[in-house]
């Protein structure tokens, strides 16, 4: 579920045989299906500025596309075709890109497009699977968490105009991570230096890392800031 900004409009999907993307205006009751009948929608995430919805379809066999739309309705555009899997399909904070993870190279790797068009990008070719991402504050950089040249998982950041990643962790514990947009500092969900216990940090761009939470001995998968 998402809320639509300033506005009482819920936005979810309703789970049937073609799961579809539905809003509902809180005030009146009256609810309304955005996505076609004749898809069925794995999830979506709404656009920044709440205009839009992108969403992705199950096509089979593994194959997603990524589809964009207007929430007020109207014609869904691809701007990722059914190659591949398409995951965790994020807005940039200014709207003007989505970035996803997908497996078309082989590996899972984040990949970033113009919502306007164009082809999409990898940022880099390793030989190991991203396995969470989340785009910086300000949308210059993508920070993910990957396998890659380490005997764990830890954070790396490459900047979406192009150039090489650069590692921000190094201790191997990342599991998940997750951004604000205007700010600086990320929340990564890693494997504390309790034996067993879950913990969220807070990491700053210099890759500092303060624990903010440990007290389960269960995963953290996902972690949010307030706005």
């Amino acid at each position: 579920m998402a809320w639509r900004p300033h506005s009482n409009v819920l936005t979810f999907v309703r789970p049937t045989v073609t799961n579809g993307v539905w809003a509902m205006d809180l005030a009146s009751g009256a609810e309304r299906r955005l996505t076609p009948d004749s898809v069925r929608t794995a999830g979506f995430f709404l656009s920044p500025d709440g205009s839009q919805i992108d969403y992705v379809i199950d096509r089979g066999g593994g194959l997603q596309e990524l589809v964009v739309m207007p929430i007020g309705g109207g014609a869904s555009r691809t701007v990722v075709p059914a190659v591949a899997s398409v995951s965790n399909y994020m807005w940039s904070p200014d709207g003007s890109k989505i970035a996803f993870l997908s497996d078309r190279s082989g590996f899972t790797h984040v990949w970033v497009v113009d919502v306007a068009g164009g082809a999409p990008r990898e940022f880099e070719s390793w030989q190991s699977d991203e396995i969470s991402f989340a785009w910086s504050g300000d949308g210059t950089e993508i920070y993910f968490v990957s396998y890659h040249d380490s005997k764990g998982a830890d954070v790396w950041k490459v900047p979406v105009a192009g150039g090489n990643p650069r590692r921000v962790t190094t201790d191997g514990r990342a599991q998940s991570i997750a951004g604000r947009t205007g700010g600086t500092d990320l929340y990564v969900g890693t494997l504390s230096a309790r034996a067993g216990q879950a913990a969220i940090e807070r990491l700053r761009p210099d890759g500092h890392q303060q624990v903010v939470w440990d007290k389960t001995n269960a995963r953290v998968t996902y972690q949010a800031a307030s706005p």
